[in-house]
């Protein structure tokens, strides 16, 4: 289990219930050009693990290195 370290704020919800700003519209390539949904690219881009998560992770789980 993982165990909060440092909660950041969810910051804001719309009424549908999902982060605004967070849409996968939102999703850009190098050129700045939106990248449709069902592009091959959106799956890596939705699986990142962001660098919090991943370093709590080490931290609680990893050991002494």
């Amino acid at each position: 289990m993982l165990i909060p370290t440092n909660i950041v704020s969810m910051g804001e919800i719309g009424p549908d219930g999902y982060s605004v700003g967070a849409g996968m519209y939102k999703l850009k390539d190098e050129n700045g050009k939106a990248i449709p949904y069902d592009d091959p690219r959106t799956a890596l881009i939705r699986s990142k693990t962001f660098p919090g998560i991943a370093r709590a992770m080490a931290e609680q789980w990893g050991g002494k290195a």
